[in-house]
């Protein structure tokens, strides 16, 4: 079982995380920040959050390559010259 903050904002928060811990007698092991732009946005086009480009979007998708035993950050391979058959490496995520 793993513990999940949703629109975590450490600032603007009712109960601290080390409270909620205590209280809880678990770890925090997510926190998904308080960002209602990008949560109403994919609201209103029907994309999920999980499929732009935001803080929540980056810590769905790093809580899904760790339930998929993948790493969380990947090397970029440092390539030489032009090529217009390279694929484009997608952002790493921001860990937190």
């Amino acid at each position: 079982m793993e513990i999940i903050l949703n629109r975590f904002n450490s600032r603007l928060g009712d109960i601290d995380e080390s409270s909620a811990s205590k209280a809880l007698a678990r770890p925090i092991n997510w926190r998904i920040p308080n960002n209602y732009a990008a949560a109403r946005a994919a609201q209103n086009t029907g994309i999920p959050l999980a499929m732009g480009d935001s803080p929540i979007a980056r810590i769905l998708v790093q809580m899904a390559k760790v339930t998929c035993g993948k790493p969380l950050s990947t090397e970029k391979k440092v390539g030489r010259g032009f090529s217009l058959f390279r694929s484009r490496a997608l952002p790493a995520p921001v860990e937190t």
